[in-house]
């Protein structure tokens, strides 16, 4: 399965979301900002990145940027946006930022698990 990191701000959706991708299979490097994720990677290096597009200090979009630029030589971290703010505006910064997903809470944790599977299954 998949090295996965949980940026997440809000502690019980990032408990329920790391318990559930934990149960599938998944490792997952759960943090509640975007600073603690980018040292996090400085010695580890995620399959897909799961980013909460308001995070304290730093923005999940601010987040992935920063992934990318990190990237260099090294493997593409498959990235998701999660949101509850479902903008035209925010769908395209997304996407010309890198990411692949964009998710919208409220969610079915199933659904959203799936659909990190099939990330899972694209970054190997």
């Amino acid at each position: 399965m998949a090295e996965i990191l949980l940026v997440e701000d809000h502690n019980d959706i990032r408990a329920v979301l790391q318990l559930a991708l934990e149960t599938r299979g998944h490792r997952v490097r759960a943090y509640a900002d975007g600073e603690s994720a980018l040292r996090a990677i400085e010695s580890w290096w995620p399959d897909v990145a799961i980013l909460d597009s308001g995070l304290p200090g730093m923005s999940g979009l601010e987040v992935g940027q920063a992934i990318v630029e990190r990237t260099g030589e090294r493997e593409r971290v498959f990235m998701a946006l999660f949101t509850g703010s479902d903008t035209h505006e925010l769908r395209q910064c997304s996407r010309e930022a890198g990411f692949v997903l964009f998710v919208c809470k409220p969610i079915s944790v199933n659904d959203f698990c799936n659909q990190v599977d099939q990330l899972s299954s694209e970054s190997h």
